[in-house]
């Protein structure tokens, strides 16, 4: 059996402690740590690809978090933020 005993919320709003996180928006699911870092390097990707800087980067963050987006979606709106129309 699966036991999480959160201890803290991080600056995102995440309830951390454990292995496991669960994402603000992403309706009660658990994911572990993998599966985090790799939608985070999927963001990190995209951001870069776009070139946005560190403030366009937290926008991207904000916009993307919880909705299981594409790498493709989520480069599309990198592109859109970084041209000023997001």
């Amino acid at each position: 059996m699966l036991q999480i005993v959160p201890q803290t919320m991080d600056d995102w709003g995440m309830v951390t402690g454990g292995t496991l996180r669960m994402k603000p928006g992403s309706l009660g699911q658990f994911k572990g740590t993998d599966a985090l870092r790799a939608e985070n390097a999927v963001a990190r990707d995209a951001a870069r690809a776009a070139e946005l800087n560190k403030d366009q980067q937290k926008i991207l963050h904000r916009e993307i978090s919880g909705q299981g987006l594409t790498y493709k979606e989520i480069l599309q709106r990198a592109q859109q933020i970084k041209a000023g129309k997001w």
